[in-house]
């Protein structure tokens, strides 16, 4: 069963009456669909699909080892992820004015501050 939409309730407009719905299973959770949070565990297939003990360490096995691929695809990554974005807030900042860009600064104090907890 894929997406499935749902009525969002009494008094909507008639744009904002449907959401969208992860199918049963499909992690309803944003940290999970991007990967998570280092060491956060993923819901036990063994309660949905009836797996035996020892197929379910094959299976811890297999989530830990995609999930080390997918640290090592990150860490690859970040120096070209890490340059667009310094790109992208230099044009940023080429268009501020002289007092917007304390602000922007400020800002991307935050945001940077943020990324570094999430990285943790």
């Amino acid at each position: 069963m894929g997406w499935r939409r749902v009525p969002a309730g009494r008094g909507a407009r008639r744009n904002d009456r449907l959401r969208f719905r992860a199918p049963h299973g499909a992690g309803g959770s944003p940290a999970n669909e991007r990967g998570g949070k280092a060491g956060a565990k993923s819901p036990a297939p063994d309660a949905r699909i009836g797996t035996r003990p020892e197929q379910q360490k094959q299976i811890e096995a297999i989530i830990a080892s995609v999930q080390a691929q997918y640290k090592a695809i990150r860490q690859s990554a970040e120096p070209q992820v890490n340059e667009a974005r310094q790109k992208g807030r230099e044009q940023i900042r080429a268009i501020l004015t002289p007092e917007q860009k304390p602000k922007f600064e400020e800002f991307l104090k935050r945001l940077d501050e943020e990324r570094k907890r999430r990285e943790q």
